[in-house]
C-alpha cells in the first residue's frame, strides 16, 4: 500500500461518523447541550446544519461563560435567537432554558413562545430575576405540552381558559400565584395531569388551596408561603410529600390509594402556642387521614409537631416502612409508633440516634416496657445512620436486639470515625439476640468507599451500592 492509498483510507475511516443518516447524527447530537451541538458545525460542511433539525434544545446561560467576565448576557441572547430562528423542522420534542443572568423577560417570553408555536411537548425553563417578572400566559394554551417545569421569580399570568389537555407533570418553583381562582383555573385546564409539585411559591394570597385532580397520582408541596387551608381530593393518589409550617386547616378526603408519603411540617412559635388549641388539631387530622399508607418518612420537626400537639396517633395498618428523624421530644413518640404500626416490617432512623443541641449529642428516648407487637412478630430490618457511639445508642440496639424475635439484620453506619474501635464491635456482637438469625452490617463511609468492620478490624473495602453481613 503506497503512501496516498493509505492516507485514502485513513480518511475514510476517521470520518466513519459522518457517513452515518441523518436522523442517527441527530440523535447522537440531542443528548449533547445545544451549545456543543452547534459547536460540531466547524468539523465539516457535512455537520453544518445538521443541529437545526434537533428535537431537543438545551440552551444554558452559564455554558457560555468565562472566568474572567462571567456570562455575557448580549452573547447569550443572540445565540438564543441564532439558533431559533435557523431551525429547519417546525417541531420541539424538548425545550430546556436555563437563564442564571439578568435577562429582559420580554426575551424570555419571545424565546419560549417561539417554542411553544413548534408542537412543543417538554417545557423546562429556569429563569432568576432580582424582581417579580410577568410570564407569557401563551404556556397555559399549548395543548401539546405533557411536561411543565417553571422555576424562578416570576407571577404566573393565568389566562380565564387554560387548555392543557395533554399536561402530565407540572413543576412550579418560586413563583407567585395571584389569588385562588388562578390555581383553580390551573388545575382545572390540566385534566390529565398525573404529577404536581409546588416548590417555594409565593401564595400569601391564596386563602384555599384547592387541590381536586381525579388523574392525580403524585404530589408534592413544599415551602410554600402564605396561611392557606390545604383541600386535597385525589382518589388514585400513590404519593405524597409535604414540607412546610401546618396549614391553616386540612380538608383531606378519598386518599385510600396512597401508599407512600414524606411528612416534613412544623409549628412556628406562634402555633406552638396554640397548638393545643386548633393547630394541634390540624396536625392530628393530617396525621390520621392519611393512615393507610405502606411507607412513611416523618421528619425531626414532624415528631416535634406532633408531640408538640398532644394528638393521638391512628393504627397504621398497612405500613411496613417507617423512617423517623431525630429530635428530643420526637422521641418520647418511638414507642406509641411501634405500638401503632403492628405490621411495620422495615424501620430506619434516616438521622441516627443523637440530636446535637448546647455542644451535646443527646438522645431521650422512652423504651417501652411492654414489647410492641411489630417487634416481636414483624420488624425484619432496622438501620440506623451516623451512629455516634454514645452509651444510650448502644442501650437501643441492645433493646431492639433482645427483643426483635424475627430480626434479619441490623444496620449501623457512621460517619465520624474511619474504622469501628474493636471495644464497640465486641460489644455489639455479644449483645443477646432474640432472632438466633439476625445479622450485624457497620459500616463507615469515607472516600466514596463503604468499609464494613468485624471485631479484630477491618474487613473489607466496597462499593457504596454492596454490603457484607457481618454474624
Amino acid at each position: 500500500m503506497n503512501f496516498k492509498e493509505a492516507q485514502v483510507e485513513k480518511t475514510e475511516d476517521d470520518d466513519r461518523i459522518s457517513a452515518l443518516p441523518d436522523g442517527l447524527l441527530c440523535h447522537i447530537l440531542s443528548f449533547l447541550p445545544t451549545k456543543y451541538a452547534v459547536a460540531t458545525t466547524i468539523l465539516s460542511t457535512r455537520w453544518k446544519y445538521l443541529f437545526t433539525w434537533l428535537p431537543d434544545l438545551d440552551l444554558d446561560d452559564t455554558l457560555l461563560s468565562c472566568p474572567e467576565d462571567g456570562i455575557d448576557v448580549d452573547r447569550f441572547t443572540n445565540f438564543v435567537y441564532r439558533v431559533l430562528l435557523l431551525r429547519k423542522t417546525w417541531h420541539i420534542n424538548r425545550f430546556r432554558l436555563l437563564c442564571c443572568e439578568q435577562y429582559d423577560v420580554s426575551h424570555v417570553n419571545a424565546w419560549i413562545c417561539s417554542a411553544l408555536w413548534r408542537n412543543l411537548k417538554e417545557l423546562d425553563v429556569s429563569f432568576y430575576a432580582e424582581e417579580f417578572g410577568m410570564l407569557s400566559s401563551d404556556i397555559f394554551t399549548c395543548r401539546t405540552l405533557a411536561f411543565l417545569k417553571i422555576v424562578g421569580i416570576l407571577i404566573l399570568k393565568v389566562p380565564f381558559s387554560v387548555c392543557l389537555p395533554n399536561l402530565k407533570i407540572l413543576h412550579l418553583c418560586c413563583l407567585k400565584l395571584a389569588d385562588d381562582d388562578s390555581i383553580r383555573r390551573i388545575f382545572s385546564g390540566c385534566p390529565m395531569l398525573e404529577e404536581l409539585e409546588l416548590r417555594k411559591c409565593t401564595l400569601e394570597n391564596v386563602e384555599m388551596l384547592h387541590i381536586s385532580i381525579p388523574s392525580l397520582k403524585s404530589l408534592a408541596l413544599q415551602y410554600c408561603r402564605g396561611n392557606y387551608q390545604i383541600v386535597l381530593d385525589a382518589t388514585i393518589l400513590g404519593y405524597f410529600k409535604y414540607h412546610g409550617i401546618v396549614a391553616g386547616g386540612y380538608l383531606v378526603k378519598n386518599l385510600k390509594s396512597l401508599v407512600k408519603a414524606h411528612l416534613s411540617v412544623w409549628l412556628t412559635r406562634d402555633q406552638m402556642e396554640e397548638a393545643s388549641l386548633h393547630y394541634g388539631y390540624f396536625v392530628e387530622k393530617l396525621v390520621n387521614e392519611i393512615s393507610g399508607i405502606k411507607f412513611l418518612h416523618l421528619s425531626d420537626l414532624t415528631l416535634e409537631a406532633i408531640d408538640c400537639s398532644h394528638c393521638s396517633l391512628p393504627t397504621f395498618h398497612n405500613l411496613t416502612h417507617l423512617e423517623l428523624g431525630v429530635n428530643i421530644n420526637g422521641w418520647q413518640l418511638l414507642p406509641d409508633l411501634l405500638d401503632s404500626s403492628p405490621n411495620l416490617e422495615v424501620l430506619d432512623f434516616v438521622e441516627g440516634f443523637l440530636e446535637h443541641t448546647a455542644d451535646e449529642w443527646n438522645l431521650h428516648c422512652r423504651l417501652p416496657e411492654r414489647v410492641p407487637i411489630c417487634l416481636s412478630q414483624c420488624l425484619k430490618e432496622i438501620v440506623v445512620r451516623e451512629f455516634g457511639r454514645c452509651e444510650d445508642e448502644l442501650k437501643l440496639i441492645e433493646y431492639f436486639l433482645s427483643r426483635g424475635k424475627v430480626l434479619k439484620k441490623i444496620t449501623i453506619n457512621t460517619n465520624i470515625f474511619q474504622s469501628w474501635p474493636s471495644s464497640i464491635c465486641r460489644r455489639l456482637f455479644v449483645f443477646p439476640k432474640c432472632s438466633k438469625t439476625c445479622q450485624i452490617v457497620l459500616g463507615t463511609c469515607q472516600d466514596n468507599e463503604y468499609r464494613l468492620w468485624t471485631a479484630e478490624g477491618e474487613k473489607t473495602k466496597v462499593l457504596l451500592d454492596e454490603s457484607l453481613c457481618l454474624e
